[in-house]
């Protein structure tokens, strides 16, 4: 940070901060800061991908790709800091549900349909090949008819079915709106004064009912996958809550930076990869992922930061959302063919080979995602904050621009 006199001011939606001094969290007008938690969930949406991926080097999955289904909690941790930061304020001052709810939706919604519809293709493909005499199983024997109609409706996250069905990820959709409504409605309600310590004991009353539920290992989703997005929202909540009382307190010089960024990396990869042997590192992998964003949130940056500000890894942040709902059909299509096409045998695993597969199907998802980003997330997302901001006989506020404003959105 520049420490010139007179220096110009940052402007922060409503709020005014002088350059010269030091921002300790998340600031959506500072270059490159917001972007290292973007490049993250990049990251994150594609260690997802592995997770999905038919392809293993052996029967038994490596402990970390076994557990990374848990960087859906990262989004959801992410998702209430971002959301917390970027309308916590602006909902207190008078942004209509209507407004806020079309905003997500907007952001949500229409990449959705289409992945669903793709993959709903991707089955229907499969069933003219097997009646066909390719396959040896039916693939649209085990899909209730009925799913096809609540996976639409983002329903499949709210105990409507036993089973996930159709394009199993965007379980977590449903369960991401559901959370909006109700951080919507608590904002104007129970949480008006934006205190910590009643969203945190909801957390801690969460994450501790998920972690002995059933011996799941955090890996729940059609029935109660709910409180599962509202633990980690909440927590992210109280992560942002807590960098605005206490941030400037702990904010971190270059060399203890650079420490605290290898600390999240090291603490995230043991605690993913044994989260399957014990709570203990379960419980691990979610506190690394809270420490993560607060140490990637601040403005300053060791090498690890340095990294994630590069363009390519900010491409693949502003692409995520592409890259976590389409990567399913394509690793699944891309598994049939190597099965039934090439002779693989995937259910014992093939080697080596696995991982240069994994790489090639993940970058062509990356490819993809470019595109139905351009055409699909950006046109949908752009008019409807056109609409909201030129609507008819809208009261205008000082600030109503700023609030169709949308964060890049999150998982």
């Amino acid at each position: 940070m520049s420490h010139r006199p007179n220096p110009p001011a940052l402007q922060l939606g409503r709020a005014t901060i002088p350059r010269g001094q030091g921002v300790p969290l998340l600031t959506h007008g500072t270059a490159g800061t917001y972007h290292k938690l973007e490049a993250l969930r990049g990251v994150a949406a594609c260690a997802v991908a592995l997770h999905h991926s038919p392809f293993m080097l052996s029967a038994k999955p490596a402990g970390f790709v076994l557990s990374s289904y848990l960087f859906v909690d990262f989004f959801f941790i992410l998702s209430g800091f971002v959301m917390t930061h970027v309308y916590r304020e602006r909902i207190a001052q008078g942004l209509s549900f209507k407004d806020y709810l079309l905003l997500r939706v907007g952001r949500l919604y229409p990449l959705h349909v289409f992945a669903h519809v793709l993959y709903a293709t991707s089955i229907f493909g499969k069933w003219w090949l097997y009646e066909a005499g390719v396959g040896a199983t039916n693939p649209a024997q085990a899909l209730p008819l009925g799913s096809f109609w609540t996976n639409l409706l983002l329903l499949q996250g709210f105990g409507v079915h036993g089973y996930l069905y159709w394009n199993r990820p965007s379980w977590s959709i449903g369960a991401e709106l559901g959370a909006y409504v109700i951080f919507f409605v608590f904002t104007v309600t129970l949480d008006r004064r934006g205190r910590l310590l009643a969203p945190f004991l909801l957390v801690l009353l969460l994450y501790g009912a998920l972690l002995v539920y059933d011996d799941r290992r955090m890996d729940i989703t059609y029935d109660f996958g709910l409180l599962r997005c509202i633990a980690g929202f909440y927590l992210g909540s109280c992560l942002l809550r807590a960098s605005r009382k206490w941030g400037a307190r702990l904010s971190l010089g270059r060399k203890a930076q650079t420490g605290a960024e290898l600390a999240c990396l090291a603490a995230v990869v043991v605690c993913v990869s044994n989260a399957a042997s014990s709570q203990l590192f379960l419980a691990g992998a979610i506190l690394a992922f809270a420490a993560s964003i607060y140490v990637f949130s601040t403005g300053n940056s060791g090498p690890l930061g340095a990294l994630l500000k590069t363009p390519w890894l900010g491409k693949l942040g502003v692409w995520s959302y592409s890259i976590y709902l389409l990567h399913l059909v394509c690793l699944e299509v891309a598994g049939d063919l190597a099965e039934h096409v090439f002779g693989l045998k995937l259910h014992v695993g093939i080697g080596p080979i696995a991982i240069l597969l994994n790489a090639l199907v993940i970058a062509f998802v990356i490819a993809f995602s470019r595109y139905t980003y351009e055409w699909i997330e950006k046109p949908f997302r752009e008019r409807v904050k056109a609409r909201l901001a030129a609507g008819p006989r809208r009261a205008r506020r000082p600030d109503s621009e700023a609030a169709t404003r949308d964060p890049v959105g999150t998982i």
